[in-house]
Parts: structure tokens; C-alpha cells; sequence
């Protein structure tokens, strides 16, 4: 598999399945366009890929999303998210 050539456009926010440039393994990427920061980039990891706090009672966080749906069968190699700012 080659390195992604996918990039975010101005005022988008990505996430996608790829492998960068200098990562030996593909993993989800996430890419912002102009218009965008590098913040906008770690709000959207931090509710998709990081684990979450339990909800009621429990000690032990659960699984992130990604962990969730990879749990439920779901091929990640397949992910893409895009949003775009308002005008």
C-alpha cells in the first residue's frame, strides 16, 4: 500500500483509513484544510479514537469507538468522515 495522497480542503475537517508518508503501518489519519486547526484535528480524535470514561458505576474506561465498531465487525479500512465550515 503506498502512501495516501488524500489531503482536507480548505475549511474541512477529514478522517480516513491511510498510511503517511513516514508510518510503516496504515492506521485512521485525520487532516485539516486551511481554515481549520490542528485543534479542531485532536476534538475529533479525542471523541473517536480515545478511550471513554464509564458511564455509570464502572471502574474500568470502555473501548473508543473505532475499538467499538472494530468489535462489532466493522472494517475501519473503510472510514471516511468529512465535514466542511460554514460559509
Amino acid at each position: 500500500m503506498r502512501a495516501t495522497r488524500k489531503k482536507a480542503a480548505p475549511g474541512e475537517l477529514r478522517m480516513f483509513h491511510g498510511r503517511l508518508p513516514d508510518e510503516s503501518r496504515p492506521d485512521v489519519v485525520i487532516a485539516w484544510g486551511d481554515g481549520c486547526s490542528k485543534r479542531d484535528g485532536a476534538l475529533l480524535h479525542c471523541v473517536l479514537a480515545s478511550k471513554r470514561p464509564p458511564i455509570v458505576g464502572g471502574r474500568e474506561w470502555d473501548q473508543s469507538l473505532l475499538d467499538e465498531l472494530v468489535s462489532r465487525g466493522y472494517d475501519l479500512t473503510t472510514l471516511e468522515f468529512r465535514i466542511r465550515k460554514k460559509a
